[in-house]
């Protein structure tokens, strides 16, 4: 049968540069997933507040070479007064995901520094599940520098850092390296590091 997953994508941009809405815009767009139904509010009253941002669960599914997997994919769009950095545990502690892609715009150290606080956060919250990082940015130079501090930085005895499976760069608009986040996601949650993304049968 199918694998499910439940997955939060975090993003440590506004909502006019909203990074995870962006990343599920491209995996749509260029096939590496195939949307199952229309986004979904889950009837729960304990959702904390997005202070005119909006919210939802992502049903989709991507073709692997070890069958088809299922994933629920929360995104979050931020309203302009709503810090999600700071609100990020209780978006944790109300979704319980499996995993978390954790995406920051790597031209900016600061923003470098909130995907940081934000792995934290997740082992504090949801203890030791697997954390993909995500890198994207439109200076790819500084952007790779970035990338590869954080990997250095994740090296370390620290369980927060044992954690994380993967540091990665990404380029949605050019689609290089796009499905990394999810493969990475579901080879660590599978313990299948021969997983790889296929085509979608016609």
């Amino acid at each position: 049968g199918e694998a499910e997953i439940e997955l939060l994508i975090a993003s440590t941009r506004k909502p006019n540069r909203c990074r995870s809405r962006f990343l599920m815009d491209a995996y749509v767009e260029n096939g590496v997933l195939t949307q199952t139904s229309g986004a979904y509010r889950p009837p729960y009253t304990h959702w904390p507040p997005t202070h005119g941002g909006s919210f939802g669960v992502f049903p989709a599914t991507m073709s692997t070479n070890r069958g088809p997997i299922r994933l629920e994919i929360l995104h979050i769009e931020n309203g302009y007064d709503y810090n999600f950095e700071s609100n990020h545990s209780e978006w944790l502690s109300s979704f319980r995901p499996d995993a978390v892609i954790v995406c920051f715009d790597g031209s900016s150290m600061m923003r470098y520094k909130g995907a940081r606080q934000q792995c934290i956060s997740v082992h504090s919250v949801c203890g030791s599940i697997p954390i993909v990082v995500s890198g994207m940015g439109r200076d790819r130079l500084r952007t790779k520098r970035n990338v590869e501090f954080f990997v250095r930085i994740a090296r370390g005895r620290k369980q927060w850092k044992r954690n994380i499976f993967s540091v990665h760069e990404v380029e949605p608009v050019r689609g290089r390296n796009l499905d990394r986040p999810l493969v990475d996601v579901c080879k660590a949650l599978l313990g299948d590091d021969g997983l790889q993304r296929v085509q979608q049968s016609a």
